[in-house]
């Protein structure tokens, strides 16, 4: 996760930080194999860079709205194993203070990503547990280019892991 601009520079590490969401999940099944998933999602994060000697931290809320195709295993007794892919669009609704942002690096509001992932469906009597985790990948560069940072950062791209546990009833 480390971001060298250029030798004179100081290098910048974005620090792992945990978050929590909630979601609705909606899925489609084409087929016992096949099936479309959207699960819109708030989360509740920190955005965490390191640069010099000091660190910038963010407290953000952002909506995601992942769309995946959902390739499921035979089941095997209760279980059943899957693999995700898609793509996700976020938006950050964080208010920020104007005057305390012009010293920060800032974030463009919208992103988008792609996720590929795996996970098992566990079939209990009365309900279904899932737990998976993702990959995601920004498709753009996410830096706000009009922030006070703007002569010393190239880009900055948004690389997440998601693990995630869901019940249905």
């Amino acid at each position: 996760n480390d971001l060298l601009i250029n030798q004179n520079q100081p290098v910048f590490n974005s620090l792992k930080e945990p978050g929590f969401g909630m979601a609705i999940i909606s899925e489609y099944n084409l087929n016992n194999f096949f099936a479309f998933r959207f699960m819109p999602e708030l989360n509740f994060m920190t955005r965490s860079i390191a640069y010099g000697n000091s660190i910038q931290k963010e407290e953000t809320t952002i909506i995601s709205f992942p769309i995946n195709l959902k390739v499921r295993t035979g089941r095997l007794g209760n279980t059943c194993f899957y693999f995700l892919a898609g793509a996700s669009g976020a938006i950050d609704i964080t208010k920020r203070d104007p005057s305390v942002a012009a010293n920060y690096i800032l974030f463009k509001k919208q992103d988008y990503l792609y996720e590929a992932g795996c996970g098992l469906d566990y079939f209990c009597s009365y309900f279904k547990m899932s737990a998976d985790i993702k990959y995601a990948q920004s498709f753009r560069d996410v830096f706000n280019h009009q922030s006070a940072s703007s002569n010393i950062i190239n880009s900055l791209y948004s690389r997440l892991w998601l693990v995630t546990l869901s019940f249905e009833g």
